[in-house]
């Protein structure tokens, strides 16, 4: 991927209701109305059909209609209804169709003219562009029903909104990948890192994630079937990918291609999406843990994500970044150089090398700080330019909320310590970026990704129904 390059990654297309409504009443007395709503929902439906799979009852006239219309939504697991009134149109033409399913609402306010004549025009002419009469109408009674929605304005042949509707769809994308994703928690939460204490039962009923609590001891059995062909598979793949330091053995890298296979095996048997780690343990299980950056490493770089230290909220907010971007890494603070003007981004984590500014450097440490044992560990820093942070956290009432700040990666000499670790300059004075970032209430543990994505970010946390701060 060229740098600086945002691209997401490929996921399955969404499944988008198109809810057209009309005033029936319209019809006898104006078939120039009837013929242009019809019109503009084809329009749209084109539009939508570029990004999603659609599910159209056709035309709603009547609040029969919308009912079925409802059930059919329900039956297909919309993950998003667009809502498209070609005429002023009753709210009863539309609830009918959203109350049997969650699917979030984007109202397409929508029409296809951009002016029209008003000295000439006919009650039939303006009639036939009516739709933003209902538009009030409309958001009352879905706050009312407590149903999220949002709203695009435009005229149909305005890029802007297609655009947008687009972005919106990849949000929806997105909703129904959180709630099919599977984080394989492998061992335990660090003792004693209480931010990353959470329900995982509320956790997925709010966001839909699975968790696969595992045991350590499963890994030792997967790195006794590796077998030797596939292990030089993952050298090739290192030897490509990485500086090797001297301090680095032959049979360094030979384990720790064996203990990367392990984790490729037990992602692909469970069918995990993430992973989260942490363990301490004695003998072979200690081994293993101590040898798993590199293979959490190409993991991560190939989509299956991992944090460390039983983080499972950060898992969550690296597969949002991938999935927008193809890239993600964690990251935290760990050093404010006031002189300068920059905070010092560190983890002994899992690096992505596409990320990476130069190739990322694989070296042996005898000491893995915080942690037991010994293992190869990587020097990584993330490419110059734009990034994003995110952190997601809980609030005192147990909710999931998206924090997210912009920042740059510039240029400076960096550690060689096997960390990733990057040179990372905020808005606004460091002092006061501090008391703005912990008064949101973050864990310690933050998502990284290339370029700008905070709209994008805060588009897809409106669909899954989460809160969100930008500092």
């Amino acid at each position: 991927m060229a740098r600086g390059e945002v691209a997401s990654a490929s996921i399955d297309s969404p499944v988008v209701g198109l809810l057209t409504i009309g005033l029936a009443a319209y019809w006898p007395q104006m078939p120039a109305a009837l013929a242009e709503t019809e019109r503009l929902m084809a329009q749209v439906r084109a539009i939508l059909e570029d990004s999603a799979r659609v599910i159209s009852p056709g035309l709603v006239d009547t609040s029969e209609k919308s009912a079925v219309a409802g059930k059919h939504f329900a039956r297909e697991q919309v993950d998003l209804v667009v809502l498209l009134a070609g005429t002023y149109s009753t709210s009863s033409l539309m609830l009918p169709a959203i109350l049997p399913h969650d699917a979030p609402v984007l109202i397409a306010n929508v029409q296809s003219r951009a002016s029209l004549d008003y000295a000439n025009v006919t009650t039939e002419g303006f009639i036939s562009h009516s739709g933003v009469a209902c538009l009030s109408e409309m958001a009352g009674v879905l706050t009312r029903a407590r149903r999220r929605f949002d709203v695009v304005s435009g005229t149909s042949d305005d890029p802007a909104v297609s655009a947008e509707l687009n972005q919106h769809l990849r949000a929806a994308a997105i909703r129904r990948q959180m709630r099919q994703l599977r984080i394989g928690c492998i061992g335990q939460i660090y003792p004693g890192m209480l931010d990353f204490y959470v329900d995982k039962t509320r956790l997925q009923s709010q966001m839909g994630v699975i968790s696969d609590e595992i045991e350590p001891d499963v890994l030792v059995d997967y790195l006794s079937k590796v077998s030797d062909a596939d292990a030089q598979r993952v050298l090739d793949r290192v030897q490509t990918e990485f500086v090797i330091d001297p301090s680095v053995r032959g049979e360094d890298l030979w384990h720790a291609a064996r203990v990367t296979l392990a984790f490729e095996h037990l992602a692909k048997d469970r069918g995990l999406g993430a992973l989260t780690y942490y363990w301490q343990g004695t003998g072979a299980t200690q081994d293993v843990g101590g040898n798993s950056t590199l293979g959490l490493s190409l993991l991560t770089a190939d989509g299956i994500v991992s944090a460390p230290e039983g983080d499972i909220l950060t898992a969550i907010v690296l597969k949002l970044i991938h999935w927008l971007t193809g890239r993600a890494c964690i990251t935290e603070f760990y050093f404010t150089d006031y002189a300068q003007q920059f905070v010092l981004m560190v983890h002994s984590a899992p690096v992505n090398g596409a990320m990476a500014e130069e190739k990322p450097t694989l070296r042996r440490l005898e000491m893995l700080h915080g942690k037991v044992g010994s293992g190869l560990s990587i020097d990584c820093r993330v490419q110059y330019g734009p990034v994003t942070l995110a952190s997601l956290a809980l609030t005192a009432e147990g909710d999931p909320k998206l924090l997210l700040t912009r920042g740059e990666s510039i240029e400076g000499p960096i550690m060689r310590t096997g960390d990733q670790n990057s040179r990372i300059a905020v808005e606004g004075p460091l002092p006061e970026f501090f008391r703005k970032w912990t008064r949101e209430g973050p864990t310690h543990h933050l998502g990284m990704g290339i370029g700008d994505i905070i709209p994008e970010l805060l588009r897809t946390a409106e669909h899954l129904g989460i809160q969100t701060a930008v500092v």
